[in-house]
């Protein structure tokens, strides 16, 4: 399938044309996030529900779980439904978005068994499981490829609020325009979101640079047990149940931690290590150039994208720290 950027180049078969069919000629839309959402989850969810309600149409909002506390007080958040209170077989349409398998949204419907189906993500790992896919790997985020659908359905359906959703989602996904996948296409769109209302320094400062006293002091903790391998080019961090204890902090105040690694100079690959139980730990893992962390993640049961990936393994700390700490070394000697 070809995605293309351009609304005005696509022809009536590409999945752009056929989601765009879809919302004038249905009414009730469920739009659906994944687990442990991030910024470009909840703001690309936001926008396409705040979207659909505004050109009259029916859109209720659902996230597996809990959501992490900075999201949580987002206008239109608070009318999302628990899972308890789906029924995703009522609705004609289910847009998920920023949700590479069925899985990562619970699993709450098979596609066999409802309507139609508009899947809109920028994950390699996309199981394409949709009626419509609107797939594009390198989307620097799923924030984008919303704008672009919205964009398509005419002029003057971004309003400022739905500004705001789309450029939290850029920021977020590119690290405030610091990662590897910041190119022109994420600039260009960015500037737009502004023009159009997007309130671009309080986003940034509120859902990226802001830090509670606890998170900071985690960080600390965190920085000090902060290990190197490979001649440098490696950094291992690791964050035990005890650390996040002993700070008061949660684990939504980890978002971020990983990116102190990717800036400190000679480091080419990172892994964020953080205990879930004691045989149970998540991998977070970052790359800098070409090393591609999304087949390591792959490898045990995870994914994501080539420099940013993750999964969970079934292992104490040091048993995945060793693990991983090998499957590193692995990969820069492959590359040398």
């Amino acid at each position: 399938m070809r995605v293309v950027r351009n609304l005005n180049e696509c022809g009536s078969e590409t999945a752009f044309r056929q989601a765009l069919s879809l919302i004038r000629e249905e009414e009730s839309f469920l739009v659906a996030a994944h687990v442990d959402p991030d910024g470009d989850c909840v703001g690309s969810m936001l926008a396409v529900a705040s979207f659909l309600k505004n050109i009259g149409k029916r859109a209720d909002c659902f996230i597996p779980g809990e959501v992490p506390e900075k999201y949580s007080e987002i206008p239109g958040m608070e009318e999302r439904l628990s899972e308890d209170q789906v029924a995703p077989e009522d609705y004609d349409v289910i847009f998920t978005v920023d949700v590479p398998t069925l899985e990562r949204v619970g699993n709450i419907f098979d596609p066999r068994e409802v309507k139609e189906v508009i899947n809109i993500d920028h994950h390699p790992t996309n199981g394409r499981f949709g009626s419509v896919n609107i797939v594009r790997e390198d989307a620097s985020s799923t924030a984008i490829l919303v704008y672009y659908l919205l964009s398509g359905y005419g002029d003057g359906t971004i309003t400022p609020r739905i500004a705001d959703y789309l450029y939290l989602g850029v920021v977020m996904d590119t690290g405030c325009f610091r990662f590897s996948n910041t190119d022109a296409e994420s600039l260009e769109v960015a500037a737009r979101l502004v023009r159009l209302g997007a309130r671009a320094p309080e986003i940034a400062r509120e859902f990226y640079h802001m830090k509670s006293a606890s998170a900071v002091k985690l960080l600390g903790l965190v920085l000090n047990r902060l290990k190197f391998h490979g001649e440098g080019r490696i950094a291992v961090m690791e964050l035990t149940s005890s650390m996040l204890y002993e700070c008061g902090a949660r684990v939504e105040d980890t978002e971020g931690f990983i990116d102190f690694g990717t800036a400190i100079e000679g480091v080419e690959l990172v892994a964020f290590l953080r205990e879930i139980e004691p045989e149970m730990t998540r991998v977070s893992l970052r790359s800098l150039d070409d090393h591609d962390v999304s087949a390591l993640a792959e490898k045990y049961g995870g994914g994501g994208h080539t420099n940013a990936a993750g999964l969970m393994i079934g292992l104490s700390l040091d048993k995945t720290e060793e693990l991983i700490r090998g499957s590193l070394r692995e990969m820069l000697e492959r590359s040398d």
